[in-house]
Parts: C-alpha cells; structure tokens; sequence
C-alpha cells in the first residue's frame, strides 16, 4: 500500500489574550494530572517548574515572535515543516511548545496499559522486543549530547525508527537529518530530570520509559500510518515518487532523480487536477500545490540542462519541503 497523507490530531488550540496584549494562536493545554502524580520518577517541583516555567516561556515566547505575521494563522505542524525559513527564535519556541506539549502525552499516571497489538508487532519487527525498543532510546539518549530529545518516529516509508534532536528541534522540522512523525517523544533537558537525578540521565530515562502512556503511543501510531485518513490517491502517488529521488539523494546517489524528475513533475500535476478530500482546507492546498508545480517543473527543466549535483540537491529538498507543507496542511482540521 502507498503511504496516505498523514492526519493527526492538531496541537492548534482556540486564541487567547494574554496578560501582556499578544494575540496568542497557541497555549499550553492543562497537565492531565498533578504536578505530584509520578513521586518516584519525577518529583512535583520539578513537574511544576518544567511546565509553568519553562515550557510556558516557550509559548509565551513563539506568540510573541508570530504576533501580526501570517504564521499566526498556520498550523503548528506547517510552522514546523518550514522551519528553515524562519528565525531561530520562532525555531527554538515553535519547537519548544510542540515537544512539551507531546512530552506531558508521553506519561501515564493511571494504571498500567499495554499498548496495541499493531504497535507490539512493528516494535518486535523493527527492535526484536520491547526491551529491544527501550535499550535502542536508552543509547539514544546517552549518545545525545548536552540538551536534547529522544525520539520514536514513523517514518515516511512508515517503519519505526528512533532518533535524536539537540536543542528543542524534532522530526517534523526541514532541518533534521532524519523526520517522520514522533509517537514518543522524552525530554533529556537537564531541567527535566537534574533535581532528582542529578546527572544520572539514565536512570531518568529509565525511570519515564517505564511510564510511558502506551495508550497514547499506539493512538499516534494508528494515526501516523494513516488509518483514520481519507484516501487521496494522487498524493500517494506524487509521494512514491518524491521518496524514491529524494532520499537516495541525500545519499549522494542522484541517479533516480535524473530518471525520475519528469515523473515527479507529471505527478504534481495530477494533484492539481485530482479530487481533494472534502476534510481538507481546499483554498491553502491548491496554493501549496501551484508552488509544488512551479518547483517540479523547475526540477525537470535543471535535469534536462543537465545542471550541477548541488543545485539538484537544492531544488529536490525545496520540493521535498513543498511536499511537507502539504503534508501539514492535511493534518489540520
């Protein structure tokens, strides 16, 4: 089966004025429990600083930077797909609140609950075992130098893979060697574990792993394979053909590109002309689509010029992007 457009469950919430007179797009959603709810892995002072100090700052922050721009009307996960276009501070923040706000998902507070059948079987498939999964993040996790996060992620191809960002960068953004779409995500911040821990990060990421909200985890997994979407079947097509040239690219391996541009071109044609789902926003994806177009056909054009491996490289990641805002756009609601 070709991959479907991703629609997940936005982090976009209902404006609000804050204190300071910013209209705000985006606001931190209230802690599904207590700050005290998790004693013997992670202490109440240290839940409630993380939430109502750093992670509000994040929030506070990126509504600031987006305040009168056009991004106060985008998608959080529209921001992110572009991020390499935007400020730091917009990154870092942008960032910041979309991990945190995944991050609280990430931990159970009730009873234990396993997770989905489908899930087990693809951990099982890709890491041997749960401990498998769990020993792969635990490297990830020490091998991630000063602050950071750990990552499971579906992949476009839709494999399970864990991954790394420093800073408060994930997958969703253009600017990580490897995206896909986090099902969990842990803080390995110091500011997230140092109290209790000190700078015994393994024990921290031990400790949360063992209270992971499995529940939640196979929820986004479910949603990250496209179960819940509609079918839009020329971009399934379009996106075959953009991850057979684009990833052997980043590879160094330009050979399918040179082959393959004319289709990816045709393709993005067929988009413009297909049926979009009657869900998604029409009016933002037909613009999104017309860049797609113009990109594509600029591509095939440099091909048959026969222009250099860096300016190919540059024009399959634009479209490679271009793809991604699309991607974002379908994931609103």
């Amino acid at each position: 089966m070709i991959s479907r457009p991703i629609i997940t469950k936005s982090v976009l919430l209902s404006a609000a004025l804050f204190s300071i007179g910013v209209q705000a797009q985006f606001k931190q959603t209230p802690l599904p429990y207590s700050y005290n709810a998790f004693p013997n892995v992670i202490d109440a002072e240290t839940m409630e600083t993380h939430y109502t100090k750093h992670a509000a700052g994040y929030v506070s922050k990126l509504n600031a930077a987006i305040a009168n721009t056009p991004l106060e009307k985008q998608s959080m996960e529209a921001i992110l797909a572009n991020i390499s276009s935007l400020s730091t501070e917009i990154r870092n923040n942008a960032g910041g609140h979309y991990n945190h706000e995944l991050y609280w998902k990430m931990l159970n507070a009730g009873n234990p609950i396993s997770m989905s059948e489908n899930l087990k079987n693809e951990i099982i498939k890709e890491f041997g075992s749960i401990e498998g999964l769990k020993s792969k993040m635990a490297k990830a996790s020490a091998d991630q130098f000063g602050s950071g996060w750990v990552w499971l992620i579906v992949s476009p191809e839709k494999k399970l893979l864990v991954t790394s960002t420093p800073n408060q960068d994930n997958p969703l953004m253009d600017v990580v060697p490897v995206r896909g779409i986090p099902i969990i995500g842990i803080d390995v911040w110091e500011h997230a574990y140092y109290l209790k821990y000190k700078n015994k990060r393994a024990d921290y990421f031990d400790a949360v792993f063992n209270i992971l909200n499995w529940q939640e985890i196979s929820s986004r997994f479910k949603d990250a394979l496209g179960t819940n979407s509609e079918e839009w079947e020329s971009l399934e097509k379009f996106h075959e053909v953009m991850a057979a040239t684009f990833h052997p690219v980043e590879k160094g391996n330009y050979s399918p590109l040179k082959l393959r541009a004319g289709e990816l071109a045709k393709r993005a044609k067929e988009l413009q002309n297909s049926d979009i789902p009657s869900s998604q926003n029409k009016t933002k994806l037909k613009a999104s689509i017309q860049k797609l177009i113009m990109q594509t056909d600029l591509l095939e054009k440099r091909v048959k010029a026969k222009a250099k491996d860096a300016e190919l490289k540059s024009l399959i990641t634009n479209t490679h992007n271009i793809f991604h805002e699309i991607m974002g756009l379908c994931k609103e609601k």
